[in-house]
């Protein structure tokens, strides 16, 4: 839905269950989407982290794969916030960031972006820039909320686009290398707590001790 340029804030979905399950939000564009014969990585990592014991749950305000096609499989929370055939500055330009994750409030978000930038020919370092402005806007609704930043998915398409592809992981690293070192001063309540504060930071420092990098 589009007010003028900007889409409209839909209603964030968080399925019933255990009100201390991880909210996990799944953000991207049509590799996090999934199409018409996959539910993309989503339904695997669900049922890996169920599977493993892990309490958790899925939100986003849409269910949908491409095209609004339904979702393949209904046997794992399908709610995400993937948007097929975007680009970084859509999100920057259209899509209301900081309005999203407030509503929706997810404990871990996991990001993968730029494919389709570098598909049509965006310089890495403009790629890199955008997503910097996109992590600003979720720490702003949430500044303990964990980001796992998935380096980009190697792309055999065009001509230089594996090229391209390492540069922009390269640059990915470098401009988050400054919000990985500020993850400890955000895991802190003090000295201004904000909503959710102290269940943010549980989840926040367990994820921390378990991944390599996070945001």
């Amino acid at each position: 839905v589009a007010v003028g340029n900007e889409v409209a804030v839909r209603p964030c979905v968080v399925p019933s269950g255990s009100p201390d399950a991880v909210r996990i939000m799944c953000f991207g564009d049509s590799i996090t989407q999934g199409g018409p014969e996959s539910s993309a990585y989503r339904r695997m990592l669900f049922h890996i982290l169920r599977d493993n014991g892990h309490d958790c749950t899925f939100v986003g305000s849409q269910n949908t794969s491409i095209k609004n096609a339904p979702t393949l499989h209904d046997d794992f929370d399908a709610w995400h916030e993937g948007h097929s055939g975007t680009r970084t500055q859509w999100f920057v330009k259209n899509y209301p960031v900081t309005a999203v994750f407030s509503q929706c409030q997810p404990d871990i978000v996991l990001l993968h972006l730029g494919t389709n930038d570098i598909i049509l020919g965006e310089h890495p370092a403009t790629i890199a820039q955008n997503l910097r402005e996109v992590l600003r806007r979720v720490h702003e609704a949430n500044p303990a909320m964990v980001i796992l930043l998935s380096k980009l998915v190697p792309n055999y398409g065009a001509e230089g686009m594996t090229k391209r592809t390492k540069w922009l992981n390269k640059a990915l690293f470098n401009a988050t290398v400054n919000a990985n070192a500020e993850l400890a001063r955000r895991l802190d309540c003090a000295p201004e707590p904000f909503p959710g504060c102290e269940r943010a930071v549980r989840v926040g420092r367990t994820v921390r001790k378990e991944a390599a990098v996070v945001l």
